[in-house]
């Protein structure tokens, strides 16, 4: 036999061996992509479950920082309106209504932080394809029942 044949039937052989080979190669990197690609995925709806969570929680809170300003604000009504009746209104008046106007405005403040958050997390989650208008009827819902 030629040197010549020798080698096309040596490199036929060889390419019919590692030809299966190669075909598990490239299906096991197109597995490995998949498998990546599912992980990845996964951390995504894990993130936008926390998010949800933490839509829930901030709603809550904001809940109870407004009830809490609504009262802050009469507190302040109150005081003022008691040291306009007093005339002249003593120290611990004055100190009473300072200390009242302070937290009503560190109430707001925080009230103004949460809805800025809650701002952002509508966005992220708006983004990831949830309505919070349907998230908020949906805890309706579930409230009721």
């Amino acid at each position: 036999m030629s040197n010549d044949l020798k080698l096309r039937v040596l490199f036929g052989m060889v390419d019919n061996v590692t030809r299966p080979l190669r075909n598990i190669l490239s299906a096991n990197n197109q597995t490995a992509a998949g498998l990546k690609a599912t992980r990845d995925r996964l951390k995504e709806l894990d993130k936008t479950q926390r998010d949800v969570g933490e839509y829930r929680e901030l709603r809550s809170s904001m809940a109870g920082t407004a009830g809490e300003l609504h009262q802050a604000r009469a507190k302040v009504a109150s005081l003022a309106q008691a040291m306009g009746a007093a005339g002249v209104p003593t120290q611990a008046m004055a100190r009473d209504f300072a200390a009242a106007k302070k937290a009503a405005a560190d109430l707001t403040a925080q009230s103004r932080q949460q809805y800025a958050h809650l701002h952002q997390l509508r966005g992220k989650l708006a983004g990831a394809g949830i309505d919070t208008r349907n998230l908020v009827q949906h805890e309706r819902e579930l409230r009721q029942n």
